[in-house]
């Protein structure tokens, strides 16, 4: 990484990387430009979002929220010996979706942009999670977890998807970036709750 850690937990508090909507999000980046001017960041900032939201058939799509899902996918289906080969490039696939190249071609901006979206990524995937009366019922939808319960099982989607696949991959320095961002963002999203 070219960013300290101190410079990518800066850029997880700002207001931009926690907001969720994404209509909001675009409203706060132009009140950034307007009040800062535009600078590498915030061109990278808009090429993140550029490429991250879209309409297809009337219907919101979050290409980071898809990567998650193709990792969780590779992760639900086991985690075999035998599949290694085809869940490393299934994971590969799905770590594209988070366009890791435009990070890697503007250094230390591109890693910052990048960084922020993730946080931003698991931030939302936790309120959905939330708000989903499914991912939180038990027994077919019967009954619900508490908010400790529902806390603990999104902690463990994320520690597996930021450390227990990444190390069963071998693919740490791939995953390193998220894992830090969707670690951050679990912390500062449940800060009573334990360590990942």
């Amino acid at each position: 990484m070219t960013t300290t850690q101190k410079e990518r937990r800066a850029v997880s508090e700002e207001p931009f990387c926690r907001e969720t909507e994404r209509k909001k999000r675009r409203e706060l980046l132009e009140l950034i430009v307007q009040d800062q001017g535009e600078d590498t960041l915030s061109t990278l900032r808009r090429a993140y979002m550029d490429r991250r939201y879209s309409v297809q058939n009337g219907n919101d799509v979050d290409y980071f929220i898809r990567g998650w899902v193709e990792l969780s996918a590779i992760r639900e289906n086991g985690l075999f010996p035998g599949r290694k080969k085809a869940a490393a490039k299934r994971a590969k696939e799905a770590l594209a979706w988070w366009h890791p190249e435009l990070a890697a071609e503007n250094g230390a901006a591109g890693e910052l942009a990048l960084f922020g979206e993730l946080y931003n990524m698991t931030r939302l995937y936790i309120r959905l999670c939330g708000q989903d009366r499914t991912y939180g019922s038990v027994l077919w939808g019967f009954g619900h977890v508490s908010g400790e319960k529902l806390t603990s099982k999104i902690a463990s989607e994320v520690r597996r998807l930021t450390r227990t696949l990444p190390e069963w991959l071998g693919m740490q320095e791939e995953f390193g970036l998220f894992s830090e961002a969707a670690s951050l963002a679990f912390r500062d999203y449940f800060p009573e709750a334990e360590e990942l």
